[in-house]
């Protein structure tokens, strides 16, 4: 696993070749979707305000990460991972009332 984070994000060099499917603002943020030729899906954040490529989607870019910015998880936890329903934990996460900070 890679955090979103922590990926670097790029139209050319060393790393692994990815296909930009989607992107969408999110503050001080840009999620990106990306997918590997062989198919695996991932995201990843790039900074809205700072200096990256121009996002088109289909356009092919790279991406590559720092060895201390990967973890590998056990398979049981990819696979509890893979089978996770993001609509159900946003619609939690929305449905939560939060009271405010004193």
């Amino acid at each position: 696993m890679i955090r979103p984070e922590r990926l670097h994000f790029g139209e050319s060099g060393e790393g692994l070749p990815v296909i930009l499917s989607a992107a969408a603002f999110s503050g001080p943020s840009i999620r990106l979707a990306l997918k590997t030729l062989s198919g695996q899906e991932m995201i990843g954040h790039v900074p809205s305000d700072g200096p990256r490529p121009v996002l088109e989607p289909g356009r092919r870019y790279v991406v590559s990460w720092e060895a201390e910015g990967a973890r590998l998880l056990p398979e049981s936890h990819a696979a509890a991972l893979k089978e996770a329903d993001p609509q159900s934990t946003l619609e939690l996460a929305s449905s939560l009332k939060l009271k405010p900070v004193a």
